[in-house]
């Protein structure tokens, strides 16, 4: 196979989102592939410091330019090759090109930020423009490829529907229940503004429901609502939770909560689901492939939902079936197919 040139902001085990994701797929496609055919180019602004954020980017794109001409590429984000001051795509310098699209969230209304922000989320959102142009997409679900065809005019045959890898350490057989009689909903996950609204107003109901056997558990870093749970010794903030720890912790949950307004694929969602633990999901913009088989609460029955337990009644054999094409075997024999189509001589 001739060589590929991974590109992303950066691949990183324990870097959460996107990050966590481009090292997972690399390490993964190396079992699979030589070692010497895979490039992993990363485009960190460490290489300008002292330069604004967005300045420094942009001269990192420039800078790629060369290094990816005449190459076979995969862009593991939408905008990682897209320059946006001046607007270059610096992806049309290589001989083919592939590229994932996990979200849309330039396009999302974000409550709360700066003109700054603002500005480069619209710079980003120009970036899209240049999607029909790639050789092939990879789309993380069914409801980009739709926003891809119907937005965009790209022909549906130059989309591959696939999202992360979920790694076979989550899964059913590692899942040891708690056996001290406390029902534990848990939370692991960041607190952006997608996601901490909804927090927010789960943490109003869950102290309005007076079950001394029922505790909420909170993971991440920097939670905002110290003062709003100091008054309730049943939600437990844990702080920040090293990767190497998230199976074991999310074994001891009965629910997992996902309080996501909006995700691009939602992949602690895909975890849970995984393990076979019930999923707590808000009714948001979240994919259709997270959001089936979970229990679904909003703010006027989440209440009832908490007094009755509902998420018992989730069916979480059909949940793990959702997940299961996101095992790497899938995934990477998908993406070596779509590789060996596209990135021909």
């Amino acid at each position: 196979m001739n060589k590929i040139q991974l590109i992303g902001l950066f691949f990183a085990k324990d870097g959460g989102g996107t990050s966590e994701n481009n090292f997972v797929f690399r390490e993964y496609l190396s079992k699979e592939i030589p070692l010497e055919s895979i490039e992993i180019l990363t485009l960190s602004r460490n290489q300008f410091p002292g330069f604004n954020r967005i300045i420094a980017r942009n001269l990192v794109l420039l800078r790629m330019k060369k290094m990816i001409e005449n190459n076979f590429i995969h862009v593991m984000q939408t905008i990682d090759l897209c320059c946006t001051i001046p607007l270059v795509d610096i992806s049309k310098y290589s001989k083919k090109r592939i590229v994932t699209v996990f979200d849309f969230y330039p396009f999302e209304k974000t409550p709360g930020i700066g003109f700054a922000s603002r500005t480069n989320n619209f710079l980003r959102r120009r970036c899209y423009d240049f999607l029909p142009l790639y050789d092939h997409i990879f789309a993380a679900t069914d409801e980009i490829s739709r926003r891809l065809q119907n937005n965009y005019h790209i022909d549906e045959e130059k989309i591959t529907v696939q999202g992360p890898i979920i790694e076979e350490i989550y899964s059913p057989m590692n899942v040891d229940r708690n056996s001290d009689g406390k029902v534990i909903i848990g939370y692991i996950n960041n607190f952006t503004w997608n996601k901490k609204r909804m927090l927010l107003e789960f943490i109003k109901a869950f102290k309005k429901v007076k079950n001394i056997d029922m505790e909420f558990h909170i993971y991440g870093k920097d939670f905002p609502y110290m003062a709003e749970i100091s008054d309730d010794s049943r939600i437990k903030y844990h702080g920040f939770l090293d990767d190497s720890e998230i199976v074991s912790v999310i074994a001891q949950f009965d629910t997992y909560l996902s309080t996501s307004e909006y995700e691009g694929f939602g992949i602690p969602i895909a975890k849970a689901k995984a393990m076979k633990i019930p999923v707590l999901c808000f009714d948001g913009d979240v994919p259709n492939i997270m959001k089936k088989n979970t229990c679904v609460w909003n703010k006027d029955n989440i209440i009832n939902i908490l007094e009755n337990e509902s998420w018992n009644h989730v069916n979480v054999s059909n949940a793990y079936k959702d997940v299961e094409p996101l095992r790497p075997e899938g995934v990477i024999k998908q993406t070596l197919r779509v590789y060996n189509d596209i990135f021909k001589n």
